[in-house]
């Protein structure tokens, strides 16, 4: 099959980075694909698909091809509009619920009431457009890169429990701010070290919050990996609204323990909740109360890291690649 993925820009987001590896396993699977953007090509992944760069999407910049996914609902308008291909949207999370796309979520919500082949990343991802759309998606599931994401022995060199949040603190929806007021106060009784990182630099309105002690900006993928594997806790304090979350998995595939609020993308990833600890969104009580009893108990700390990573070897991109080849040729579901 010819396919040709339609992205607004490369900006490190995980989304974006999604796309490149959706892009790289179904080529590793004898597809042709490209990569059409407006925006030049990363500086913080490796692409290892053709990407050009164009400065409007038309039926001219467009390639010949079977399918154009569209990626984000920008680019989904646009597909629609070539007339080129089949039009495809994969679908990574409601942009409508998004605080900075609220001014055009009239615009949002009428293009997902179009119909269109849907591929969805996440089971609650596909039965939110049920039921707020009645549009039917394929959920092809998601991945990471288990080449880069691994498990590496640790050696503490000091007191202090490193707990890492990860995203931009401007996104309401990754609750930033609800983890750094959760830390800020357990402070006072657990000697911790709360790293950071971003695809932003760090505001002033986080730095005046006085939490932070190690901060990290535009980090990539593999200096990703090897932050993970310097802490001790990854906190994901994720709103409902959230898509998928790939640092929980990241990290879990890393070894290391994870607390994560009760919403519907991190509850699915798994039967059970023995691979993780869950809190209630937005219970800034409920995160102290999680990352206190993780920090306490070793034998804890030793579960969480076994099953979290057999929790995320279940996420393959091969295994993505191979439903999404099976979604396009008309079989549905794999």
């Amino acid at each position: 099959m010819r396919i040709c993925y339609v992205q607004e820009e490369n900006s490190l987001w995980g989304g974006v980075k999604i796309v490149f590896e959706q892009a790289e396993a179904l080529q590793a699977r004898g597809h042709e694909v490209v990569i059409v953007s407006k925006d030049r090509p990363p500086d913080w992944y490796d692409v290892q698909v053709p990407l050009r760069q164009v400065e409007t999407f038309t039926p001219a910049t467009i390639p010949e091809g079977d399918f154009v996914i569209g990626t984000f609902w920008t680019t989904v308008k646009a597909v629609l509009q070539l007339e080129k291909g089949c039009p495809v949207h994969l679908f990574q999370g409601y942009e409508g619920d998004i605080s900075v796309y609220a001014p055009q979520r009239q615009e949002i919500e009428a293009l997902y009431r179009t119909p269109i082949l849907t591929l969805s990343i996440h089971e609650p991802l596909t039965q939110l457009l049920w039921e707020r759309f009645k549009k039917k998606a394929i959920t092809v599931g998601q991945g990471i890169n288990h080449r880069m994401f691994q498990p590496a022995a640790r050696q503490r060199e000091d007191s202090l429990w490193r707990v890492l949040l990860v995203g931009p603190y401007e996104l309401d929806l990754k609750g930033i701010r609800d983890g750094l007021t959760a830390l800020k106060a357990l402070k006072q009784e657990v000697p911790l070290q709360v790293v950071r990182v971003s695809q932003l630099p760090l505001s002033q309105e986080e730095q005046q919050l006085g939490v932070t002690e190690e901060y990290h900006y535009r980090l990539r993928a593999e200096a990703m990996a090897d932050l993970y594997r310097s802490c001790d806790v990854v906190l994901v304090p994720s709103w409902a609204n959230e898509g998928f979350g790939l640092p929980a998995i990241e990290a879990m595939a890393c070894g290391v323990p994870t607390v994560l609020s009760a919403i519907p993308s991190f509850r699915a990833l798994a039967p059970g909740s023995d691979w993780t600890l869950f809190f209630p969104e937005r219970d800034i009580n409920g995160m102290q109360s999680a990352l206190r009893r993780l920090l306490r108990d070793a034998r804890l700390r030793a579960t969480l890291r076994t099953r979290g990573m057999e929790v995320a070897r279940e996420f393959s991109f091969a295994r993505v690649a191979a439903r999404i080849e099976h979604a396009l040729t008309g079989g549905g579901a794999a």
